[in-house]
């Protein structure tokens, strides 16, 4: 695991400072020296293999739990992140608290183009930055 992936864990509770969150969203995600963002691979990829480098940030306007984000998440992630998939145990992202308690994991999955897993179709870069987006914002439940 990457140091900065360890820092946002160990930050207390649901109050991370926007500096670290930010810092695992722009930094620990990051390529290796070969493209390669890990063990998966990529699965958002331009036309060279790579990853598109989305730099996250906290728009003036929040991107929308209800209307922006859980549309995204029903449609890309709930064949195996919701009840009876493959990786509900782990990480059932069904509900908005779910995705929350995940949202370092989910944002280091985002950011690196791990998830969704092949042969499921990749996320838009705009499907990307939605949520990269809220994400970064600190999650809220809007």
């Amino acid at each position: 695991m990457r140091p900065l992936i360890r820092l946002c864990r160990a930050a207390p509770g649901a109050s991370l400072a926007f500096g670290v969150f930010a810092a695992c969203a722009v930094l620990a995600c990051s390529s290796n020296s070969d493209g390669n963002t890990g063990d998966a691979g990529p699965s958002d990829t331009d036309a060279s293999g790579s990853c598109p480098d989305i730099q996250p940030t906290c728009p003036a306007e929040i991107p929308s739990y209800a209307k922006d984000v859980a549309p995204i998440v029903q449609n890309r992630c709930f064949p195996c992140h919701a009840p009876g998939g493959v990786e509900a145990a782990s990480h059932n992202l069904s509900t908005y608290d779910g995705l929350y308690r995940d949202r370092v994991d989910v944002l280091d999955q985002i950011h690196s183009c791990r998830m969704p897993k092949a042969p499921a179709p990749a996320l838009t870069q705009s499907e990307r930055a939605i949520f990269l987006n809220w994400l970064v914002c600190h999650a809220p439940n809007n």
